[in-house]
């Protein structure tokens, strides 16, 4: 193998296990409502759910701020920052970006500790 599409293709079940289970990165998919169609265990983890959240509206997991985010229309990777609130009402801040896809959304995000300054300022 020479480069990565190539490993990528040849290694996929490993890589898919990789980014669904190992990964602390949150990834998310939904569709054109923002409805969770699927998420990875990142995504759990961040947020301290059991369970994928399917047909859940991502909105319901957002901050009244990131309630007012804009979902890019173009097929590229757009940047966002996130921040979400646990059942618990901690604030977690999730950064990354967002790409359009046919169905609706993909989301690829790491959480990043924000202090109570910085939270006061969003």
């Amino acid at each position: 193998m020479t480069n990565l599409a190539e490993f990528f293709n040849k290694n996929f079940s490993l890589i898919y296990e990789y980014l669904e289970n190992q990964t602390r990165i949150a990834i998310i998919l939904t569709d054109k409502d923002g409805n969770i169609l699927d998420c990875n265990r990142g995504f759990l983890d961040a947020l301290g759910l059991k369970e994928k959240p399917i047909m859940k509206n991502l909105k319901t997991f957002l901050s009244t701020i990131s309630q007012k985010i804009k979902l890019p229309t173009d097929r590229n990777f757009s940047p966002c920052n996130l921040t979400f609130v646990t059942a618990e009402k901690i604030f977690i801040h999730l950064s990354g970006f967002i790409c359009p896809i046919q169905t609706g959304y993909l989301f690829f995000l790491e959480q990043h500790r924000i202090t109570y300054a910085e939270l006061l300022n969003k």
